[in-house]
């Protein structure tokens, strides 16, 4: 069936022309072909048809337009059966038609195609589309207001068309012939520039070049007589070329512009329905007769889906394609299309055949589509992998089968029941679907927050039963808030007091106005159903069980509403009767008059819960007491989250409620993806609704949104100008009020807009298409650039973070650009520098390794990046990808003959090595290459590299208990490190300087000024706070050593970003701890420091931190884990740690249960224990003191004690000295 609107209206079928009713009927289908294959509501129906004031008659009158344009569109349908071309759906009605039925459709088409096209097929296809035009578009509607914007939009269609063709004809050579039809045409429209260029042109080439001038001339003075502008720059250049008789006006038009679309394309995720129809039997059969037998078939298959909401494509014979989602997003369309599937099955199954009865094989699948808007090809759609992804389940599928992909399974779990296909791990078959109404809903979990929302509710209903009359309260909000939830708890709480019913309308469907009402009473009735309620009104019982589809009959509308409304009486008038109508936004208006009227005019104890979304009040903005739900708080959402996942960890729930923004359902659908290990991923049913949310917005407004969302979370009035493009710029107030009224966008006074919800933005912008997506990126990034002088410190964070989302989105599609991917590179590298230089390591990682991502590797700034990168995967703790790292740069840069480099990551992985192991390597090789990469920097004059090798060899000596050695390297080294500006330097020597002070021979009193003397002004920093704060336990002013703990802790996680540095806070804090005999807070801080040494893999720190774990446990009387503790030290002493040996001899020593193993075990530990550790060694004199009065060898422990008494007093460790008495 073909519907024309490029002049006069006319239906035909074939070459029989219909006809057409006039008055509204004529108006109403003229609507519904305007909008082919989307659903309008019934109110914009009745607005369009009635203007401002319509009669109280009006929806019927609609419905009776409806039913007569069905029996013209579908004479043939049966009188019960379902019309299959112009539906009800939801509030409306759709004309269940694909844009190519209607010439519209197909003249915009055929413009598409000619775009892009060489001249010679492009003047062919636009002639083609112009001859489409029969008069002026919508002719018989001139003044009706629905098709005001649609001439203009038409007719501006048409008039670009007949310019592309004559530009088309000119770059063909038909010049002659143009002029004539060029002047008749800018006599019409004297002010379309592009048509007086044309006429100049077409007059140049056929010789009569004052003429062109002339034609110029005339077209200026009519702009400026008439609008008192000049001529635009491409009139203006035409004029020139033709006076300096430029030879490209031979060639071709100068001013030829092909007009595209904004965002032309769009990624969509729809669910994809391959269908086979195949004949049931092998029987021989004459061919015409089984190509009309399956031609039958293929209609019934094609219309039960087109009647649940496909875009149906035949592809060739028996196979079609259906998609669900296009061009209309739903949130249900994966339901919709298992549903669709099964229906075909079952139809083709049970269908009178008279000749070869046919069975469908069904595959179902979900997955995304790029498409150039709702008139795409087929072409179009299956550049994407959803068909392909159905189809591959085809080769499974039997007769009468419908299999479903992984996708489509978790979109239809709770509605489809299904069964895995044998020996397959993605197919699955569908045998059953489960009944679409929602009944009484239980749920498996506690409710959190909605308190004061279920009081509000609560009382409404108290008050509603003492004055004895009927009540509505309204719920309103967000898909996924809360509102059915808090329906089920009010429900639950007056269970036993009022009889509870439940109705849910339908998104879709035939017979849905009073199908809500329908579930609700029979719910109401009980086991006996509908006998039940009829006995309650019996002299309406027959009206009301045909209008809601329970015995057949027709009734009025009116007489209908009066009859359920006595149902209602009658059956709260034994006790209180709570009517819950969820999804009431789906609502039919005849059920929203049943509302009204029960409630307004009815009689008994009726309580009507009205729950929907917002646009349920644009449907009835009188129910102005509605309750608004707002999103829960964080708190209850973190709630939610441990109540449905009692182990998930903080930072997960953290960030599910950062995404979440108090939706429930949002929460909970991010809690499985993160269960499924993907929270960063959109997870498909929640894309799937806001994707529905989406495209109820129009273009102009879902293409703002889009271009928000590449901005960011927040984005400026000015930015979002800078990335529209001319024409739209205009519109940008109206769109933002359109979106802010849709909740989708917020703002504020100072011209900046946000998202309502974060998930809002990620569903926009995964609809932009890559080269979109980059596009638009990079255009951002420049205009950050060229903002104005002042350059803000994270500019450089931002615009790179930009130009690399445009670099990755032209790498997910094959297109690399690498002039963009370097500039990419150099602005994250910078930022990542700036984050290194203010110690701040998770980010500086972060920044440089997507730097690095975005270089070459052959570049000679990827080798600096890599090398800084490295440094910093040090500090961090990721010792095995720095290795990496260093291991492929060294290679790298010696093969390019860079020494330097070479040398400095040969170095660095030698620093490395040392904190993991050194084992099997000898601290005597480590410190054998640091002075050899030392004497090379010196001669290179490479201050840098000097300083790393100086610091090396000191930690080496640290290693070997050689402190007053290492003391002076490093006090000497931080000021080469101040001199070479090396951030990390400085902190590194500082912080080693301060340990060694503080573990060595220098007395209490001389380390605290030493160490105030090395700070960095302004900078809080953590080694010399805790091993000052280690000082001042030692004196015994613990509270002021806590108090710097704090500061280090604070120090590390706020500013420093570096986990790893917790583990050296937490080992000192837990020594101090020790001295104050706070045993419990030990513990726990020898713990942190333990978990942390099993996850880096650190050879000194485990052992050291195992030991000294062993040690306190011993001494609170836990032998049994004192004794594991110390076999774990004792398993992993690295062979030349000196404290790492002495501790770790020591526990074991406690340990042990043989007196001689102990002893022998104790003076082990003493031999490790350099002179130079005075508190080591006096710790270590303590446990041979224990060990020999364990033997009854008092003397020996007296005098062991006064050896630790003597280290402790030559250091001032007066806390140590407390404990020996």
């Amino acid at each position: 069936m073909e519907f024309r609107i490029l002049g006069p209206m006319e239906v035909r079928e074939g070459t029989r022309r219909l006809d057409v009713p006039g008055g509204r009927a004529r108006a109403l289908l003229a609507m519904l072909v305007l909008h082919a294959g989307d659903a309008v509501p019934s109110e914009r129906l009745v607005d369009e048809l009635w203007g401002e004031q319509p009669p109280p008659t009006a929806n019927t009158v609609v419905q009776m337009h409806v039913l007569k344009l069905r029996k013209l569109l579908e004479p043939d349908r049966e009188a019960l059966g379902h019309p299959t071309l112009l539906v009800t759906q939801g509030s409306g009605y759709r004309l269940a038609i694909s844009p190519g039925d209607v010439d519209a459709g197909r003249f915009k088409q055929l413009l598409d195609q000619a775009a892009g096209q060489p001249a010679e097929p492009r003047s062919r296809l636009l002639t083609e589309a112009l001859a489409l035009w029969r008069g002026p578009a919508l002719a018989d509607f001139a003044f009706h207001p629905f098709a005001q914007g649609t001439i203009t939009a038409l007719e501006e269609l048409r008039l670009s068309a007949l310019e592309a063709r004559i530009e088309a004809d000119l770059e063909l050579g038909r010049n002659h012939g143009l002029v004539a039809e060029l002047d008749l045409l800018v006599a019409e429209h004297p002010f379309r520039e592009r048509l007086s260029g044309l006429l100049m042109l077409a007059l140049y080439r056929a010789g009569r070049q004052a003429d062109a001038i002339a034609a110029y001339r005339d077209a200026r003075n009519r702009l400026v007589d008439e609008l008192g502008v000049e001529p635009g720059p491409g009139l203006r250049e035409i004029e020139a070329a033709v006076l300096r008789q430029d030879p490209s006006l031979g060639e071709r038009s100068p001013t030829r512009v092909v007009t595209e679309g904004w965002l032309p394309r769009e990624r969509r995720m729809v669910t994809v329905v391959g269908l086979e129809i195949v004949p049931a039997s092998d029987d021989d059969a004459d061919a015409e007769a089984l190509a009309a037998a399956g031609t039958r078939a293929n209609e019934v298959a094609a219309a039960v889906l087109r009647t649940h909401g496909a875009r149906v494509e035949q592809v060739v014979g028996g196979l079609m394609v259906a998609f669900f989602g296009f061009p209309v997003a739903h949130e249900d369309d994966a339901v919709r299309a298992v549903r669709a599937a099964v229906e075909v099955c079952d139809r083709l199954a049970t269908v009178d055949e008279p000749v070869v009865r046919h069975a469908a094989r069904a595959v179902v699948e979900t997955g995304d589509i790029v498409v150039s808007g709702s008139g795409g090809s087929l072409a179009d759609m299956v550049s994407g992998p959803a068909v392909t992804s159905a189809f591959r389940l085809q080769r499974l599928v039997r007769d009468s089968d419908v299999l479903v992909g992984p996708r489509t399974l978790q979109l239809v779990r709770g509605a489809a029941v299904v069964v895995s296909v044998p020996g397959e791990t993605a197919a699955w078959r569908v045998i059953g679907m489960m009944d679409d109404s929602r009944g009484r809903l239980r749920f498996d979990s506690t409710t959190v927050g909605r308190a004061e929302e279920l009081v509000r509710i609560r009382t409404a209903f108290r008050a509603a039963g003492r004055a004895g009359v009927p009540g509505r309260f309204t719920v309103v909000g967000e898909a996924g808030i809360g509102k059915t939830r808090l329906a089920a708890d009010f429900a639950d709480s007056v269970d036993g007091e009022a009889l509870v019913a439940w109705g849910r309308c339908a998104s879709y469907g035939e017979g849905i106005t009073f199908l809500p009402l329908r579930e609700a009473l029979l719910d109401a009735a009980g086991e006996r159903g509908w006998p039940a309620l009829a006995e309650l009104v019996p002299e309406d019982a027959a009206v009301v069980a045909a209008g809601l589809g329970l015995a057949e009959g027709t009734e009025t509308v009116p007489a209908m509403l009066r009859a359920t409304v006595r149902l209602l009486e009658a059956l709260s008038a034994r006790q209180p009767l709570l009517l819950v109508l969820d999804d009431l936004h789906w609502a039919e208006p005849t059920l929203l008059d049943l509302v009204d009227q029960a409630v307004g005019s009815g009689k008994g104890r009726l309580f009507v819960l009205c729950l929907g979304r917002p646009e349920l009040l644009d449907q009835r903005p009188e129910w102005t007491d509605a309750l608004v739900l707002e999103p829960l708080p964080a708190d209850d959402v973190a709630a939610l989250l441990r109540g449905r996942a009692p182990g998930i960890d903080v930072e997960a729930v953290t960030a599910i409620v950062d995404r979440a923004r108090g939706n429930p359902l949002f929460a909970e659908q991010l809690l499985a993806a993160h269960e499924e290990a993907d929270l960063d991923a959109l997870p498909d049913s929640l894309r799937a609704l806001l994707a529905a949310r989406l495209d109820r917005l129009g273009p102009g407004e879902r293409d703002l949104l889009r271009v928000a969302a590449v901005a960011g979370d927040d984005c400026g009035r000015d930015a979002l100008a800078a990335l529209l493009p001319d024409g739209a710029r205009a519109y940008i107030e109206r769109h933002l009020s359109t979106l802010k009224a849709r909740r989708l966008l917020t703002g504020g006074s100072n011209g900046v807009v946000r998202f309502g919800h974060v998930l809002i933005r990620l569903a926009a912008y995964r609809s932009m298409t890559h080269p979109d997506r980059a596009a638009l990126h990079r255009r951002y990034a420049e205009w950050l650039q060229d903002g104005g002088p002042e350059r803000p410190p994270e500019l450089d964070e931002i615009v790179g973070y930009h130009l690399e989302q445009a670099v990755l989105s032209l790498r997910a599609i094959g297109a690399g650009d690498e002039s963009l991917a370097a500039r990419a590179g150099a602005h994250l590298s910078r930022a990542g520098e700036r984050a290194a230089a203010r110690s701040d390591q998770t980010a500086a990682r972060n920044l440089l390794s997507r730097a690095r991502a975005m270089m070459a590797g052959d570049d000679s700034a990827s080798g600096t990046l890599t090398q800084r990168l490295a440094e910093v995967d040090l500090v961090l703790g990721r010792f095995p990808e720095a290795q990496q790292l260093l291991l492929e740069l060294a290679q790298r840069s010696a093969a390019a003959g860079n020494d330097v480099a070479a040398r400095a990551a040969l170095l660095e992985h030698a620093r490395i090595q040392f904190i993991v192991g050194p084992d099997p390597v000898p601290l005597s090789s480590i410190g054998r290459e640091a002075a050899e990469a030392e004497s090379f920097f010196t001669a290179h004059h490479d201050d840098s590299g000097r300083c790393r090798a100086i610091f090396l060899q000191a930690c080496v000596r640290v290693r070997q208990g050689r402190l007053t050695e290492a003391e002076r390297a490093f006090r000497a080294n931080i000021e080469l490190a101040d001199r070479a500006k090396s951030v990390r330097e400085q902190m590194a020597n500082r912080w080693l300087l301060a340990e060694a002070l503080a573990a060595g021979p220098v007395p209490v009193r001389q380390c605290l000024p030493e160490i105030e003397a090395i700070a960095l002004p302004g900078v809080e920093h953590p080694g010399l706070l805790i091993h000052a704060g280690w000082l001042h336990a030692m004196e015994r002013r613990f509270d002021e050593g806590r108090e710097l703990f704090d500061r280090a802790q604070r120090a590390v996680q706020e500013t420093l970003h570096a986990p790893r540095l917790l583990m050296f806070v937490a080992a000192v804090r837990g020594t101090a701890e020790l001295l104050a005999g706070n045993f419990p807070t030990a513990e726990a801080a020898l713990r942190t420091q333990l978990d942390a040494a099993r996850r880096t893999g650190e050879r000194q720190n485990l052992p050291t931190s195992a030991a000294r774990l062993s040690l306190l446990l011993h001494e609170m009387g836990r032998p049994e884990e004192a004794a594991e503790l110390a076999a774990l030290a004792a398993a992993t002493a690295p062979a030349e740690g000196v404290e790492a040996r002495a501790l770790s001899a020591a526990a074991s020593a406690m340990a042990s249960k043989d007196p001689d193993k102990a002893l022998v075990l104790a003076l082990e530990a003493l031999r490790w224990a350099p002179a130079e550790m005075l508190n080591l060694r006096g710790d270590v004199h303590r446990t041979v003191a224990g060990v020999c009065f364990a033997r009854g060898d008092s003397a020996r422990g007296d005098a062991a004690l006064a050896e630790a008494a003597r280290c402790y007093r030559a250091k001032g460790n007066l806390a140590a000295m407390a404990h020996l008495h």
